[in-house]
């Protein structure tokens, strides 16, 4: 559903805005926020998964500290912990999808800008950095299909 969103954001956008023949250029902003919004979620969620981690590690000495043979945690955290991992994995895979997803329509939007504005400089700089994002993004896509863990997921 929400790569179906962010397609008919970028039509839609692309369709309403026509002032200049610039229209191409309004797949950036877009992609900016998109990206811009997975960083701000990776930091929150990467530290509320340490606060949880170190609650647990920290329940698990108090229970060291009572008996010798006790080195768990509360399972209430543990559980809570691995929840938040799972829900964040997945969420990271919607978003890294979302962002790869409006890669390909920003660098497609830059290639087009190029054949059909007058502002051949500016489209042609955007459709080669946007074409190198473009392959980044693949090679992480493909290595996050056959290795589905690491550090972005």
């Amino acid at each position: 559903m929400i790569y179906l969103l962010l397609l008919a954001l970028n039509v839609v956008l692309v369709l309403i805005y026509r002032a200049d023949k610039r229209i191409w250029l309004l797949t950036i902003p877009i992609w900016t926020l998109l990206f811009s919004f997975f960083i701000t979620w990776r930091i929150y969620n990467d530290k509320k998964i340490s606060q949880l981690d170190i609650a647990y590690w920290k329940s698990a000495d108090e229970n060291k500290m009572k008996a010798a043979d006790n080195w768990r945690g509360n399972d209430t955290i543990w559980k809570d912990l691995v929840d938040k991992k799972a829900y964040v994995k997945k969420q990271n895979e919607v978003f890294l999808n979302a962002i790869f997803l409006q890669t390909i329509l920003t660098f497609v939007a830059q290639l087009i800008g190029l054949k059909t504005t007058i502002s051949k400089k500016t489209y042609r700089w955007t459709s080669i950095a946007f074409g190198i994002v473009f392959v980044i993004n693949l090679w992480l896509e493909i290595l996050m299909a056959i290795v589905p863990t690491g550090p972005f997921l």
